[in-house]
């Protein structure tokens, strides 16, 4: 048996075929790189856009909010201010409440004690706190 010389691979190929031609890659790897130096300048603008955007929302979270309208004055705990100025109701027959008003119960000392309770398709509901009487107050 005759054994073969080791020749390289490209004397092994079948006749009629040349050698393996390495395929030049360099210019899809620049593409590739330019996409990529893009996607990260994209990036980087984004990120910027976001942070200025997170910005504004602390600077308009910081700043107090306005009074709404048809909203009752509040203290510093958050607890509704009785308004004589304001269109309120006098109850009669109950021993804690003594006024009410945009749906808000107060004392007699004209202290908050609590909200109406809901569901009431009236402006006060004397079936739960007694009777009221509409008071409405003058313009001078």
């Amino acid at each position: 048996m005759a054994t073969r010389p080791n020749t390289p691979a490209a004397e092994a190929a079948p006749a009629g075929q040349g050698p393996i031609a390495l395929v030049d890659l360099s210019g899809e790897l620049s593409e590739a790189l330019a996409e990529k130096e893009d996607l990260a300048a994209e990036n980087l603008l984004l990120k910027q856009r976001l942070e200025a955007i997170d910005q504004q929302l602390a600077e308009l979270r910081a700043k107090p909010r306005a009074a709404e309208p048809n909203q009752p004055k509040r203290n510093e705990d958050g607890d509704p201010i009785f308004d004589e100025a304001e269109p309120h109701g006098l109850v009669v027959g109950d021993s804690d409440v003594a006024f009410v008003q945009n749906g808000h119960q107060f004392g007699r000392d004209k202290r908050y004690v609590r909200d109406e309770p809901k569901g009431s398709p009236k402006a006060f509901n004397p079936k739960l706190v007694g009777v009221v009487r509409l008071r409405t107050v003058q313009a001078a």
